[in-house]
């Protein structure tokens, strides 16, 4: 049987990736500055497990055969990156204010 949206949740599983590479960089770089409230290393102790257990689920998501359950890895994977994104940008604004 031909699965015609494979490739779509390959390219979406890869830019999650990417977003949550991102992410956890800018969060490790929140947390590295001096100057940070105690706020930012806690998004990094937050955000950054959580992009993990988001890249674990796209690489399921990915290596699945099943097309429904290959969409239910990406919907949990794409949960996880966004939860950390938001911790993220919370951590980011701790600096400002």
């Amino acid at each position: 049987m031909i699965d015609a949206t494979r490739g779509l949740r390959e390219k979406l599983g890869m830019g999650l990736v990417v977003l949550a590479i991102c992410s956890t960089l800018m969060t490790a770089g929140l947390a590295a500055d001096r100057d940070a409230p105690g706020w930012a290393a806690t998004a990094a102790f937050i955000g950054t497990p959580l992009n993990l257990v988001g890249l674990v689920f796209v690489v399921r998501s990915v290596r699945a055969k099943d097309a429904s359950r290959s969409s239910r890895f990406l919907a949990v994977a794409a949960a996880f990156v966004l939860v950390a994104v938001v911790v993220l940008i919370l951590g980011a604004r701790s600096t400002t204010a």
